[in-house]
């Protein structure tokens, strides 16, 4: 009697291909999540640092007899907010993609002496608060108490009540926007 051996194919089994399917999936779902929280730690990195500077720039420039920027304007200098990512030159804060945001204007600076100041510019955040569009790529003072000599500076936060320094926020951007930011009170 003949035997017939018969060769078996190479190759695998539907089984085989769906398990490694189903590992590479989990490996790349593993991976996106720590990518993304490994970019917000860096935006709170940029955002503690450049804060931190500005505190200290409007303590020395209140040491040294100057008066902060006025209420309203962002921080830095003009290089800092070219037209770039939706906005417009000199633009910081954006609500609802229209120029309502807050600006940055070089006369806000008239009183202040010290020509070093810190970078404003920080990382573009994008944060919708209840339909309402809020998206920043700088610091600004929110407001400015001369006889008080305290400053209220404020940025988009990246996430609801999330502040990496500062606290989050409750009064108006504009109009009636309350929320989705973070300020830093300074006495100078």
């Amino acid at each position: 009697m003949m035997r017939v051996w018969r060769v078996r194919q190479a190759g695998f089994t539907i089984v085989e291909l769906l398990i490694v399917v189903v590992v590479i999936a989990i490996l790349a779902a593993i991976t996106i999540v720590a990518y993304s929280g490994v970019q917000q730690h860096a935006k709170n990195t940029a955002i503690v640092a450049t804060a931190d500077a500005w505190e200290k720039a409007v303590r020395l420039s209140g040491v040294n007899g100057e008066t902060p920027p006025v209420a309203g304007t962002c921080l830095g200098k003009s290089n800092d907010y070219p037209a770039a990512d939706g906005f417009a030159a000199n633009e910081c804060i954006l609500v609802d993609g229209s120029n309502s945001g807050v600006l940055y204007s070089d006369a806000a600076f008239s009183g202040w002496v010290l020509t070093t100041r810190p970078v404003g510019r920080l990382p573009v955040v994008t944060y919708n608060l209840s339909g309402t569009i809020l998206k920043g790529r700088g610091i600004w003072v929110f407001s400015h108490d001369i006889p008080s000599r305290t400053i209220v500076l404020a940025w988009i936060a990246q996430l609801d009540g999330a502040c990496a320094r500062g606290v989050p926020a409750t009064t108006p951007i504009t109009g009636s926007v309350a929320g989705g930011y973070c300020k830093l009170t300074i006495t100078y």
